[in-house]
């Protein structure tokens, strides 16, 4: 057998009996094999077997659990810097030579950790960073000369890969490819890329992945997915958990619910209807989670994590008396006049997590003009959205994390009062939520075509009905 200096199966190689027990181990034995050899074995006389040391042979057998089997050889007397009898490379030059990036940089840094030596030159004179240079490896160097640190090449990784491999990475959850989606997400995929539609691979894992549930989240939170991810209907994991029929009829909301909580779910998240978990859960009747989510809720505010901030109390000395049929309101200290802050707090309902300002959005990034237009009374609504403008309310203000303008809201509710408001009001129709939609667009999904005609000129709607025309007929007779 000759010295082997590129990743090879090693089932055959090395799992005869000829083979050195901790080769043979470190290529296809356990984690429990390589220290119970040890613990049989304390002192060693030859670590090298065909031109390899045990660490040579575990580097090139590409183990998931390389980095404790690292831990473990160097912690019992083997040699960082070994070099291969043959080629005179070390570790640190084999995992360079040979590892896949970014998904096996955890190597790299685990072997400078313990002391590997990146300036030592092998048979071709050339160093661990050479290596990587050749390779085209830049972001591995830069860790190797020290140029930067592993948390900034790591960030570095992330954006580089972490995008690229992302709409794979949620693709393969929609389309439930376990194996795709695992190979993706040790490539470095950002799990909490949103796609076109408008949703993210935790929102995929919750609707529309046949994969059992629990395992998808597990493997997304583990790979840093945002438990608090918005898709574009404004829904966190925790409230599609909840709206699921699957889940609750198979018997598994209550464990996908503790899961996500335990990973740090918020709970008073709204969707765009004004809907936390809490409130989803209480109109299914779902009693258990209810007791769950309310138990949750109630340590939030113990905490004081989602608290209303104090309203600023009304003084004779700062404020003029109110006018009859109003309320008292104070008077901020950047402002002339007083903000009609009992109009703006009916706008927000229950979600007072603002300080009555007219252009603050409370903890789920929705403002007051926003609220005003989920509003279902026309009048309430109208009244509303004419006091907020008055006000010096933002007219195309947007949702953190959606891109979400009043107008959008508007058109997709259907809500023609507002639609026409907005625009007399200097809305803007060509603003785009962040998965690349303009309010036309919310309007024509749903068929609202009156706002469509208020929206759109006439060939955004020619072009509309052509779309949709093409999509009930792929082709045509003519006669």
């Amino acid at each position: 057998m000759t010295e082997m200096t590129k990743r090879v199966q090693f089932e055959d190689d090395y799992s005869n009996s000829e083979v050195e027990p901790l080769h043979r181990d470190c290529a296809v034995g356990s984690l429990d094999d390589i220290r119970n050899f040890f613990n049989s074995n304390p002192k060693l006389d030859d670590l090298f077997y065909e031109g390899l040391s045990p660490l040579h042979v575990a580097i090139l057998s590409d183990r998931n659990d390389i980095i404790d089997v690292i831990d473990v050889l160097i912690n019992n007397g083997v040699d960082v810097n070994a070099q291969t009898e043959t080629n005179k490379d070390t570790a640190l030059h084999l995992a360079v030579e040979n590892g896949e990036f970014p998904q096996n940089y955890d190597v790299i840094v685990k072997l400078i950790d313990c002391k590997a030596d990146a300036e030592i030159r092998n048979k071709r004179l050339r160093s661990a960073y050479d290596c990587a240079l050749a390779k085209g490896h830049d972001l591995v160097a830069s860790t190797l000369d020290g140029s930067k640190s592993t948390n900034e090449v790591q960030n570095s990784f992330r954006e580089r890969y972490g995008e690229k491999y992302a709409p794979i990475l949620n693709e393969a959850v929609l389309e439930s490819d376990e194996d795709t989606m695992k190979e993706y997400i040790k490539k470095g995929a950002d799990p909490n890329y949103i796609n076109k539609y408008g949703a993210g691979a935790i929102h995929y894992a919750l609707t529309r992945c046949t994969l059992p549930v629990m395992r998808v989240l597990d493997m997304l939170i583990s790979a840093g997915a945002d438990v608090d991810l918005r898709d574009d209907e404004g829904d966190s994991a925790l409230n599609l958990a909840i709206k699921s029929d699957d889940l609750r009829n198979s018997g598994q909301m209550m464990q996908v619910v503790n899961l996500l909580l335990d990973s740090g779910a918020d709970v008073t998240f709204k969707d765009l209807d004004g809907k936390d978990a809490l409130k989803l859960a209480k109109e299914r009747q779902y009693s258990d989670v209810v007791a769950v989510l309310s138990k949750s809720k109630s340590e939030h505010v113990k905490d004081g994590e989602h608290s209303p901030e104090p309203m600023p109390e009304s003084s004779s000395e700062q404020s003029p008396e109110p006018e009859p049929g109003t309320s008292p309101v104070s008077k901020p200290e950047t402002m002339s006049s007083p903000e009609p802050e009992h109009v703006v707090m009916e706008a927000l309902e229950d979600t007072r997590e603002t300080d009555g300002s007219v252009n603050k959005a409370n903890e789920d990034g929705l403002y007051p003009i926003h609220q005003a237009v989920l509003k279902d009374d026309p009048e309430e609504r109208q009244k509303l959205l004419e006091t907020l403008t008055e006000a010096g309310a933002d007219i195309n203000v947007v949702v953190k994390g959606l891109g979400t303008t009043p107008l959008h809201l508007a058109a997709d509710k259907n809500r023609v009062d507002s639609v026409k408001f907005l625009l007399e009001h200097g809305a803007d129709k060509t603003k785009k939520t962040l998965v690349g939609k303009t309010a036309f667009d919310m309007a024509s999904e749903k068929g609202h075509t009156e706002v469509m005609e208020l929206l759109g000129d006439r060939h955004d709607i020619v072009q509309d009905r052509w779309r949709k025309g093409a999509k009930k007929s792929s082709s045509c007779i003519i006669l």
